[in-house]
């Protein structure tokens, strides 16, 4: 893939979002460090998650025949309500199969922008599969959530927009689910020879990337599992973004669940920032590995806020036992 698809996606964004999301110092992550560090708050925007990038960089280059018979998409959640909203606003009949782990709150939101919502197996591979015959029954288009060359330079625009807000960056961290963003973040940066250090982080349990980087080949895992990060589980990491990873990313990072929890209850405490686990998992990341980015200028992609409620509310009523942690 080339770097200018990125570019032509961020021109055609243009029309319909508002870009650029912002790019906030974060004093107390920079303490930590020893440097400084930023947030990419992919968390204030439309669906509060960086994915509506991707998935509106997918419908505006539908055909008018494609729009109108309608599109199916599979998700563990940010996807699915990514894909749902933009086609509220494209007018494109929509429907999306979640994974039974999807937050509740997550599907009634699809619902709200009129998608059509079924719920079909526990991780991305077996909603994939069941949208995959759906599409192919019903005559809709299938949007990947990850493994598209359109998806991935939609979500790749978050590194462009990082270049311009702050050259001065040395290391990107980014979460890494299927590796779309992670793809799409490296490849805006392609032609850059004094490109910052990629970085991806993974839950221990679901670490994909990790796993089939160390193995020389994309592996399956058995049995992904990630209580805070429930959008960070697929058994394999996609094509496309395994190509791209295997030599422009520099660094994948496993962080286990206690240090997510920790995480997301500190950007409530100190930045007042409602995050969600798999987006949280970057301040877990250089929290757990902080001599890794001693003295470094760090963007940190704080990739969506749409929280696990019930998971939320238990750690909350706990607030006082974890305070200390955080």
């Amino acid at each position: 893939m080339p770097s200018e698809t990125v570019v032509q996606a961020y021109e055609c964004l243009q029309s319909v979002l508002a870009l650029p999301t912002p790019l906030e110092y974060c004093p107390w992550l920079s303490e930590h460090v020893g440097g400084k560090v930023y947030l990419k708050l992919e968390g204030f925007r439309e669906t509060r998650t960086f994915k509506v990038r991707g998935a509106f960089n997918f419908l505006l280059q539908l055909s008018e025949v494609a729009r109108t018979r309608g599109v199916v998409t599979a998700s563990g959640g940010n996807h699915a309500l990514a894909v749902a909203y933009a086609a509220h606003r494209l007018q494109i009949p929509a429907t999306v199969v979640m994974t039974t782990g999807a937050p509740a709150n997550v599907k009634d939101l699809c619902l709200g922008y009129g998608a059509h919502v079924r719920v079909q197996g526990s991780v991305y591979e077996e909603a994939e599969a069941y949208a995959q015959n759906l599409g192919q029954r019903d005559g809709f288009v299938f949007i990947p959530a990850f493994d598209d060359v359109a998806v991935i330079a939609g979500q790749g625009t978050i590194g462009q927009e990082i270049q311009t807000q702050w050259p001065q960056c040395t290391d990107i961290v980014v979460p890494v689910g299927g590796g779309g963003l992670i793809a799409g973040i490296a490849l805006s940066y392609q032609d850059d020879p004094d490109r910052p250090r990629i970085i991806g982080v993974e839950p221990v349990g679901a670490a994909a990337l990790a796993a089939s980087l160390d193995a020389g080949e994309r592996v399956i895992l058995s049995n992904p599992y990630s209580q805070w990060a429930e959008k960070l589980m697929p058994r394999q990491i996609g094509a496309l973004p395994y190509a791209i990873a295997q030599t422009m990313v520099d660094h994948v990072l496993r962080v286990p669940e206690t240090a997510i929890e920790s995480a997301v209850l500190q950007f409530l405490a100190r930045s007042n920032l409602l995050v969600e686990g798999s987006a949280a998992i970057t301040a877990a990341a250089i929290r757990t590995h902080a001599e890794m980015f001693r003295g470094r200028h760090v963007a940190l992609v704080i990739s969506g806020g749409n929280i696990n409620l019930p998971l939320y509310a238990h750690t909350i009523s706990r607030w006082q036992e974890k305070e200390g942690d955080a």
